[in-house]
């Protein structure tokens, strides 16, 4: 029963301020308990998020903020909606929490009451390229002690997304050989995520029928030879996916649609070559990772060690005189 009374205490003597532009709403708060002190919580990113360009670069259009006691029951529940850099606390002295938010959801997360419910939470997108309010983020703190006076908390927010950035050698291939990529697009696209917990994709269920994907327009810097003979490169993303180490139809891959000439095959309307390679480490891909990669075909570009090669749909050039 003093657990109990304890908690509702807790509860009740939330207080919740936000440095927050025009139009971010909250639920009123309550007055706050005598023996409360002011917690300053500053939500963080990472600091490869910050300084990219891309759709990862950092930015808050709304945010779930979840308090929990050790016992892993909710002390408070906080959802901004608009930009937000802070949010200030007032919690009991010596008191014990662990903070979990998540950014950009769209929606604030109802009838969580447990921790072990938040863990459980899994998030889904529309589509494989849905930032519309911005790149999905997460951060923790947990086992954290409120000391007796004012004190601040950097929440780090970390993108539920990984990137993949690809360029293309071709110094090594015959010089009659010329290759053009027309399509880059990651399979095995997870189509959703557990924020609070590792994440996987459990079964076809959780995959994109078509994952993100750029077209040939999208994929200029591949094909811009610079100096050297090194390509500008290109960048997907997709979410965590966990396979644990093991090779499954659910782990992530990259493919590469490429037009082809050759002195012995060619590419026509609908005959292409596929390069397909699995990304990650050991099948798992992970959260707020960044994977490069270097493609370099050898010879007439039919082969290599490190990726697959599907050639079945060129067309064949005849070598009779």
């Amino acid at each position: 029963m003093k657990e109990m009374e304890k908690r509702l205490d807790i509860l009740f003597r939330c207080l919740v301020t936000a440095v927050i532009l025009p139009g971010c709403v909250r639920a009123p708060a309550p007055a706050a308990g005598a023996g409360d002190v002011a917690v300053s919580v500053r939500f963080v990113p990472d600091e490869g998020l910050a300084k990219s360009e891309g759709p990862d670069r950092f930015s808050i259009s709304d945010i779930n903020l979840f308090v929990f006691e050790p016992d892993g029951f909710l002390t408070d529940r906080i959802y901004l909606q608009g930009a937000s850099a802070e949010t200030e606390l007032r919690l009991p002295k010596w008191s014990r929490i662990s903070l979990y938010a998540c950014a950009n959801l769209g929606f604030p997360l109802e009838g969580i009451t447990t921790l072990k419910q938040l863990k459980n939470f899994r998030y889904y997108l529309i589509f494989p390229d849905d930032f519309r309010n911005g790149l999905p983020l997460c951060g923790i703190r947990e086992d954290l002690i409120i000391g007796d006076g004012a004190m601040s908390l950097d929440l780090p927010m970390v993108s539920l997304f990984s990137r993949f950035t690809l360029s293309m050698d071709r110094t090594a291939l015959d010089p009659e050989v010329k290759i053009r990529v027309r399509r880059a697009m990651v399979g095995g696209c997870p189509n959703s995520i557990t924020p609070f917990a590792p994440s996987r994709a459990e079964s076809a269920a959780h995959l994109f029928a078509k994952g993100f994907s750029l077209p040939e327009t999208g994929c200029a810097p591949i094909n811009a030879v610079r100096s050297g003979g090194r390509s500008g490169e290109i960048d997907l993303y997709a979410l965590e996916n966990l396979q644990d180490g093991h090779l499954s139809s659910l782990c992530t891959y990259i493919e590469l649609t490429v037009d082809y000439q050759s002195p012995a095959y060619y590419s026509a309307r609908d005959r292409y070559l596929t390069y397909r390679f699995h990304a990650g480490n050991d099948y798992d891909v992970e959260r707020n990772g960044r994977y490069r990669y270097v493609i370099r075909p050898e010879g007439e570009g039919l082969s290599g060690d490190a990726w697959s090669v599907d050639r079945s749909r060129l067309g064949t050039l005849s070598l009779e005189p």
